[in-house]
């Protein structure tokens, strides 16, 4: 028994671009069924106040965001320590990177 052939990706191709996308509705108008580019939606125009400023925080220029999905009762007990300690999330995870990059003999590239 001999296997059917493969269909030819490009033909596959050619016949899908010659379908039309207009639904039958608008077919018999002619109209294009493509949205128009951000429709109802204003251009942003820069304020005259912040014109030329970062909308960067100050804290946050020069940096990087680092994040990652844990498990629940790891975010438990970071929260648990973040109350122990008085202190924020981003301080507890300043803290371990670095003991990290400690540990693994990287510490030239601490800042």
């Amino acid at each position: 028994m001999t296997k059917p052939a493969k269909p030819d990706a490009f033909a596959i191709a050619a016949t899908l671009n010659q379908i039309s996308t207009t639904p039958p509705s608008l077919a018999h108008t002619g109209q294009d069924n493509t949205p128009p580019a951000k429709a109802g939606r204003k251009a942003k125009t820069p304020r005259s106040d912040t014109a030329g400023k970062s909308t960067v925080a100050p804290s946050r220029q020069g940096a990087r965001f680092i994040g990652g999905y844990f498990p629940e009762a790891t975010h438990k007990a970071l929260r648990m320590t973040m109350a122990e300690e008085d202190t924020t999330i981003q301080a507890l995870m300043e803290e371990a990177i670095a003991d990290l990059l400690v540990k693994k003999g990287k510490t030239k590239h601490l800042g």
